[in-house]
């Protein structure tokens, strides 16, 4: 069998949404631009009315009506002191192959006492399933979703033969969901739902390659739950970093474990590197931008100290976000030091040594930016 190729992105899934309004569009297109592997990202909603040039009331409509229909998922956050910091907003790739109203609807009905309503209406309602035992059929149904950017048919047919399945086959990831993640049952299956589908689309590959897909993607999905299963306070505890910069072993382990990429995440944020983003705001960055950015370049540390400086520079992602190769390595160079130990990482900062670097990584952010246009 041939590879199923590389995942889709952020971006290109938020271009095949359908039924969106204008503002809707820009909204998730700005939100798929800024979220990391797993569509995570903090976005101030002032952000998003300067780039779609919309007002404050219509962004607040536009997310209303993604969240409705379950493409996005909204967060409170919470700083060290007790005040509110901005909502993480985070993309729900689920939600374009399957109705999220009917995913409510059979959880009301459930509520309600209308019997054991399992999942099998959300998506064509009358439309075919794969069997559990269906290891070939959902094999092939996998590679077929790839090929169609995960939004045609073979995507809804995987889609709607998981949730058809999620109390059984995702039993274990669903339960350690109620007892350990405080959760109703129903909101633990269409959580698990849609980390299983996360993982999915991340690690493609490994499970149709399987000999059984069906236990690979459970078994998957229980692996990349259990940061939801085992909550921790936001952030990575500053003794498990390395002093050179964050160590993969020390990041909650996630759906990109499957494709073999190194992932950070939101949740692994400590005072210490939470504080680095606020000293980049503090400096006159954009807070979405500070966020997105620096979780791109923990990411980057990650994969090897002799040439990280180099892949932020040459990095796509960072380039997106307006970074140059100088102020890239000037970002990398904040959190884990320079290459031959003379400015040290993030971690051997005082607080004022932390603002001045900041400040030049945000001062070479805003002068590149400028020079740009």
């Amino acid at each position: 069998m041939t590879g199923v190729g590389p995942r889709v992105s952020w971006v290109m899934w938020s271009r095949g949404l359908e039924g969106l309004t204008a503002t809707q569009c820009l909204v998730v297109g700005e939100l798929a631009r800024l979220a990391d592997w797993r569509g995570e990202t903090v976005c101030p909603v002032s952000h998003l009315v300067e780039v779609t040039h919309r007002t404050r009331r219509s962004v607040h409509n536009a997310l209303r009506g993604l969240e409705r229909r379950g493409l996005v998922d909204c967060r409170a956050r919470w700083r060290a002191d007790g005040s509110q910091a901005s909502s993480s907003r985070r993309l729900v790739a689920l939600a374009a192959v399957a109705d999220f109203e009917a995913v409510k609807a059979v959880d009301e009905a459930s509520r309600d006492g209308a019997g054991e309503v399992e999942a099998d209406d959300l998506v064509e309602p009358d439309g075919p399933v794969i069997a559990r035992g269906d290891d070939q059929g959902l094999r092939e149904a996998i590679v077929r979703a790839v090929e169609e950017a995960w939004v045609g048919p073979a995507a809804r047919l995987v889609a709607r033969s998981m949730l058809v399945v999620v109390g059984q086959q995702f039993r274990a990831a669903v339960q350690r969901g109620v007892d350990f993640a405080f959760m109703e049952v129903d909101e633990s299956r269409w959580d698990t739902a849609s980390w299983a589908w996360e993982t999915l689309r991340v690690g493609a590959d490994v499970i149709a390659r399987a000999r059984s897909p069906w236990a690979m993607w459970a078994n998957n999905t229980l692996r990349a739950t259990s940061s939801r299963n085992w909550p921790v306070p936001e952030g990575v505890v500053v003794e498990e970093l390395d002093a050179a910069g964050p160590a993969a072993s020390s990041m909650v382990w996630g759906p990109g474990d499957a494709a073999g990429m190194e992932a950070a995440a939101l949740d692994d944020f400590g005072s210490v590197l939470e504080g680095m983003v606020e000293a980049l705001v503090a400096a006159g960055m954009g807070e979405a931008v500070a966020w997105a950015g620096t979780l791109r370049v923990v990411e980057l540390s990650m994969r090897g100290a002799s040439r990280r400086h180099q892949l932020a520079a040459e990095d796509v992602r960072l380039a997106d976000l307006g970074v140059s190769p100088r102020c890239a390595r000037a970002w990398m160079t904040l959190l884990v030091g320079s290459r031959r130990g003379a400015s040290p990482s993030v971690l051997g900062l005082s607080e004022q040594d932390l603002a001045e670097r900041a400040s030049q990584v945000a001062a070479a952010y805003a002068e590149d930016l400028a020079a740009t246009w």
